[in-house]
């Protein structure tokens, strides 16, 4: 599942990309995304390597590879839509949307996910919507992201599912209002001042 999504981040993204069928050679200036299964395969002379850990959750390397292809992570930013049966999540980075889901309240894999990436990427904030109805959720959310050392605001999530997503490549695809409305909140603490 991750690798799909870094074949759609680097079309995203204008990056050039193959997809080896075996060991391969590696050329001067080419991104290698690996896991550890196949780092054994790859040959000489790879500069650039990301290397993907399935336990560590999709953040983190999608960061990794978005620092890869840069340089460095400018900016990213999770928006998180708290809602009573769902949490939707759109992690933004690079004028993009890198990754969307849903998760069941309380998730233990979405906190284990964004604790992980905020110690590898201290970049990263999350945002965190939240309303009068789930202001409760959304706060404890905010503590338990807190004490895993995530940068984290709270952002006022009023309209968020009607708020506008110009010039965010990928924010077509987001189908659901609940993944609109994170991706809107991420830009609202990013407009707001939460900025890196």
């Amino acid at each position: 599942m991750l690798a799909k999504r870094l074949v759609e981040l680097a079309r995203l993204l204008g990056v050039g990309y193959r997809v080896p069928r075996g060991p391969a050679p590696c050329s001067d200036g080419e991104i290698v995304v690996a896991d550890h299964r196949s780092l054994e395969s790859l040959g000489e002379g790879c500069g650039r390597v990301v290397i993907l850990d399935e336990g560590e959750g999709p953040i983190a390397g999608l960061l990794d590879f978005v620092k890869a292809v840069q340089g460095r992570l400018y900016e990213a930013i999770l928006g998180v839509d708290v809602g009573s049966s769902k949490l939707a999540y759109v992690l933004l980075s690079a004028g993009a949307v890198l990754y969307s889901g849903f998760e069941p309240p309380g998730s233990r894999r979405l906190l284990g996910w964004i604790c992980s990436a905020s110690r590898r990427h201290p970049e990263l904030v999350v945002a965190v919507g939240s309303s009068p109805s789930m202001a409760g959720r959304a706060l404890g959310l905010v503590e338990e992201l807190r004490a895993c050392g995530a940068r984290v605001y709270l952002v006022d999530e009023h309209s968020s599912n009607r708020a506008p997503l110009l010039g965010v490549r990928g924010a077509e695809k987001l189908a659901a209002d609940d993944l609109r409305a994170a991706a809107a909140i991420a830009l609202r603490a990013f407009i707001e001042g939460y900025r890196l």
